[in-house]
């Protein structure tokens, strides 16, 4: 089963090897970015929350 959400980088935009953030997307939306953050932990956390709330639902 694949996620629904994941976790993925956001470079700078003149530094393509630079990481400046993560977006947590929506596979099942068209890849729609649902929050973006500065902490890769903090994105991955969300996108386990949404996991659990999206199989809940």
């Amino acid at each position: 089963m694949s996620e629904r959400y994941v976790v993925v980088n956001v470079f700078d935009e003149h530094d393509e090897n630079k990481v400046t953030g993560w977006k947590i997307i929506d596979t099942h939306d068209d890849n729609r970015v649902v929050s973006t953050h500065a902490s890769q932990g903090e994105a991955q956390r969300q996108a386990g929350d949404l996991e659990i709330r999206h199989g809940r639902d």
